[in-house]
């Protein structure tokens, strides 16, 4: 019996150290952002991009290419304009 409960454990783990990672897509939402930069000074793969809008406005994005989801951002911002949207894989 003892020998069942190990097994049934290291399937457990082996199972758990391959299951899928749920993968997330960081917004900023333009509407509440202030445009302070502080996630851009804090973001350690420089993921997320400045871009000056055709009036004269600052807009700042995150690079799903770049970002690690580490969750810097959304700790830094604050006034909570930035959040992490969970990605849902497609249907076949």
């Amino acid at each position: 019996m003892k020998l069942v409960k190990i097994l049934g454990i290291s399937a457990l783990l082996v199972f758990s150290a391959f299951a899928a990672k749920k993968v997330y897509n960081h917004v900023i939402d333009q509407a509440i952002c202030n445009q302070c930069g502080d996630c851009v000074k804090e973001c350690p793969e420089n993921a997320i991009k400045v871009t000056k809008l055709a009036d004269g406005k600052v807009r700042h994005e995150i690079d799903p290419a770049l970002c690690t989801q580490c969750g810097i951002c959304i700790d830094k911002c604050k006034l909570e304009a930035i959040d992490a949207q969970e990605v849902k894989p497609k249907k076949k």
